[in-house]
C-alpha cells in the first residue's frame, strides 16, 4: 500500500489501526509519504512501514477527506502508478515499473557482490584506488 499525502504532512495517517487493517487485508507492507504513529504497535502487527517520520498527530475519522485506491500517486517526489513493483529495505524505497524490476534487481545483487569484495580488498588494509575488479588481492 502506497500513500501520498497531499497535505498534512505532519499528520500521521499510519498507526497501529491502520497497520493491523491492512494486514488483515493482505497489504504485504504500506509506504507512506508522511508520518506515522503507534510504531510499538505497528511492529507488534507484524506489517513493515516505511514512513517520513514519527508524529503524535493522527487523523480522525470525523473529518472524510477521501482518497483513492489504483490511482497514481506521487510518494517522496517519485511517480508510482498501480502495478509498479516495490522494494524496499532499511536503506529506503525504490519503485519501477514490473517488467523492468527483474532486471533492476538481478543488477543490483551484482552490484552488492562487486561492492562485498571491494570492501574486503579494503578491509585488507588495501586502497581503492588499488583496487582492480578482475585481479583483488
Amino acid at each position: 500500500l502506497v500513500i501520498s499525502r497531499i497535505d498534512g504532512d505532519d499528520i500521521a495517517c499510519v498507526g497501529g489501526g491502520v497497520a493491523t487493517a491492512a494486514k488483515a487485508r493482505g497489504a504485504a507492507a504500506i509506504i507512506v509519504d508522511g508520518p506515522c504513529t503507534d510504531v510499538e504497535e505497528i511492529i507488534a502487527s507484524g506489517l513493515p512501514v516505511w514512513c517520513r517520520g514519527v508524529s503524535a498527530k493522527t487523523t480522525n475519522r470525523t473529518f472524510r477527506i477521501g482518497g483513492s485506491i489504483n490511482v497514481p500517486v506521487a510518494c517522496g517526489s517519485t511517480a508510482v502508478l498501480p502495478g509498479f513493483a516495490v522494494l524496499a529495505d532499511n536503506s529506503g524505497v525504490f519503485v519501477a515499473d514490473r517488467s523492468l524490476m527483474r532486471s533492476l534487481g538481478e543488477a543490483a545483487l551484482k552490484r552488492q557482490e562487486r561492492s562485498a569484495r571491494l570492501r574486503a580488498h579494503l578491509a585488507a588494509g588495501h586502497s581503492i584506488f588499488t583496487y582492480d575488479e578482475g585481479h583483488s588481492q
